[in-house]
């Protein structure tokens, strides 16, 4: 699919409304007295990775059963993922896993349920996950399958996650959540007139853009240097650092901010065969919105209603 059927252009002057307001008949959880039950606030560090340092990692302290582990958040991955350890080696497999890395390589996991997952004091049952090879030492991730259980208000300046089991009474600020063919949360990036869908993903410590989707569009993104990274897989991926242009989400403006401008054909290659086994609609991924950028706002995902909200990080 070429580039242009996902960017959109708005005749000068015409207000940039592409996220959609939440249709009423989308129906709001609350309790009898509207207010909003608490399950959990969840401590997220944010660390600088120390190979790109405006790359920005967010890590999540959790336990399966009783074994603690270490998560990065990854509002990207469909599922969640564990290495093979003492608590997980012994569960049933479900077959293998369709997963890719950005390189479109796969990571040979398999897949299984979780019986427990704690974040704090929050008891999750039966999550859905991807469990590495032994030989393979994955990063485990806090992925959809256990978020989006949830409503989750992300507050990175504060260093917070907040894990809710009732929806805000309120509606006035609500916008219809979209999904990505791949799973992720989807929104509009506006840069003025220029609108782009772009996956919101915490895994990502860039912002990531396709490198033709850069070419067709120069103005936006100022080069800094050449860099080298390796993906999930392990397959080095080339791609160049740049200074992204201010744009704005929702009603919310952010300014400039790193990314890394990479191909990402091999994955959008491997998603649309996917989708065409599935049946699916496929669209390709092009921008993918990454920590430089979420960590200046916060982000209020209600996942079971399919809405969404943000504000300026305060």
């Amino acid at each position: 699919m070429a580039i242009e059927t996902l960017v959109k252009r708005l005749p000068p002057g015409q207000a940039v409304q592409l996220n959609r307001p939440l249709r009423q008949d989308v129906p709001a959880k609350s309790a009898s007295d509207g207010r909003l039950a608490v399950v959990s606030i969840v401590r997220l560090e944010l660390r600088n990775d120390p190979v790109d340092p405006e790359a920005i990692d967010v890590w999540v302290d959790g336990h399966l059963g009783d074994e603690p582990c270490r998560f990065r958040l990854d509002t990207g991955a469909g599922t969640c993922r564990v290495r093979t350890t003492d608590a997980t080696r012994g569960l049933l497999s479900r077959g293998a896993s369709r997963g890719v890395a950005a390189s479109g390589v796969g990571l040979g996991e398999d897949e299984i349920v979780v019986p427990l997952l704690r974040l704090g004091d929050h008891h999750l049952l039966d999550v859905e996950a991807t469990r590495t090879p032994i030989d393979i030492d994955a990063v485990p991730l806090l992925g959809m399958s256990a978020l989006g259980r949830h409503r989750c208000q992300f507050r990175f300046a504060a260093g917070e996650l907040e894990l809710t089991d009732l929806a805000a009474s309120e509606s006035g600020r609500w916008l219809a959540l979209d999904l990505h063919t791949a799973g992720q949360p989807s929104m509009v990036v506006h840069f003025g007139d220029l609108a782009v869908n772009g996956c919101w993903d915490t895994g990502a410590g860039l912002t990531a853009v396709d490198a033709g989707f850069a070419r067709s569009h120069p103005e936006l993104f100022d080069p800094l240097r050449s860099s080298v990274g390796i993906d999930a897989s392990g397959v080095e991926i080339a791609s160049d650092i740049a200074i992204m242009a201010a744009c704005s989400i929702g009603d919310v403006e952010f300014p400039e901010s790193a990314c890394a401008l990479v191909d990402l054909s091999a994955l959008n290659e491997h998603l649309r065969l996917q989708a065409i086994e599935d049946g699916d609609s496929h669209e390709p991924m092009l921008f993918i919105v990454g920590m430089p950028l979420i960590q200046l706002a916060d982000w209020d995902f209600d996942f079971p209603a399919a809405k969404w909200a943000l504000t300026q990080a305060t």
